[in-house]
Formats: structure tokens, C-alpha cells, sequence
């Protein structure tokens, strides 16, 4: 997979690819095996050249704000048009309620049943991308109308995973 990101206004083209329990990055001309050894929400402790570091992030509308050993950065996702145009087709599908993967990955949980009520930012169903989980939630209260896919499925970026009819406001 290859990511282009902004670090405090530099940009970059990252390529990952996974091997077994590592990862190999490649920056640039610069190439480096990385161990991930434990990932939550927002907590990553990963061995990198023999040395365990901790990073902590947040993600805040697109960028990530990330801490590592005392240094602090702000990492801004820039994407391409065609991807810029596929982001702004999620929010219409939003919109029509059905409730899509942000990014490829497998359904870890499904938080909702078809005809139960959800409300505004009630978690919906988790998707594990890259051993990171992304929780997805209600953009509104409504009705679960249909849960397209089940635990251990693999999805696609824009894939409906649940359809909500939502409230008329």
C-alpha cells in the first residue's frame, strides 16, 4: 500500500508492506523492518532497528496527531483527487444511510442487529485495518435496515457494511 502524508509541511510517499509479523517501510530511498508488538485505539508499541518505542496518537479529521519519545507531530493525510472524490461519495452514502468501510480491511465487530434502534454516534461495527481497529458509528438516530457482512469478512473501501433509514430531523 502507498500513503502520501504532510509531517509539519514536508511531504512524503510511504509504501508498507506486510511480511509475517513485520512490516517493511519504505520512505523515500529509505527502507525499514518494523516489529509491531501491541496496538490499541490509540497506544502503538512497535521494535524498530533492536530499540522498542511507544507512539501515541489521535485522530483528528483526516491528520494524526502522534507522540513519540517526547516528540510531538502532526502528520496531515493528503490524498489524491480520485480519493478526495471517493471520501466525498462516502459522505453522500452516509447521507443515504448506508454506513461504509473507510478503508479495506476485515469486520472485527458488529455492534447491531437489523431492526434495532441506534442513535447518534452509537458505535455500529469495528473494522481492522493494517492490526489498527477503526470504530464506525451512526451518523444520526434511526433503524438498522439491513448488516450487509458478518464478523471475519473482508471489505473494501466504500463498501455498504450497514444501512440505517435514518430520522427524519
Amino acid at each position: 500500500m502507498e500513503y502520501e502524508f504532510s509531517v509539519d509541511g514536508k511531504e512524503y510517499t510511504l509504501q508498507l508492506e506486510k511480511k509475517g509479523d513485520e512490516f517493511l517501510v519504505r520512505i523515500g530511498d529509505r527502507k525499514l523492518q518494523v516489529q509491531s508488538l501491541r496496538l490499541n485505539d490509540n497506544t502503538c508499541t512497535f521494535e524498530l532497528n533492536n530499540k522498542i518505542y511507544t507512539a501515541y496518537f489521535v485522530r483528528d479529521e483526516g491528520n494524526f496527531h502522534v507522540s513519540i519519545g517526547g516528540e510531538n507531530y502532526n502528520i496531515e493525510d493528503l490524498l489524491s483527487s480520485n480519493d478526495k472524490q471517493r471520501v466525498a461519495a462516502q459522505t453522500d452514502v452516509h447521507a443515504s444511510g448506508e454506513i461504509c468501510a473507510p478503508m479495506p480491511g476485515r469486520v472485527l465487530k458488529i455492534m447491531v442487529k437489523e431492526g434495532q434502534k441506534v442513535k447518534k454516534d452509537q458505535a455500529l461495527f469495528i473494522v481492522e485495518a493494517m492490526k489498527m481497529e477503526h470504530s464506525i458509528s451512526a451518523p444520526g438516530e434511526g433503524k438498522v435496515k439491513k448488516v450487509n457482512f458478518k464478523v471475519n469478512d473482508l471489505v473494501d473501501t466504500g463498501q455498504p457494511i450497514v444501512e440505517l433509514e435514518l430520522a427524519k430531523e
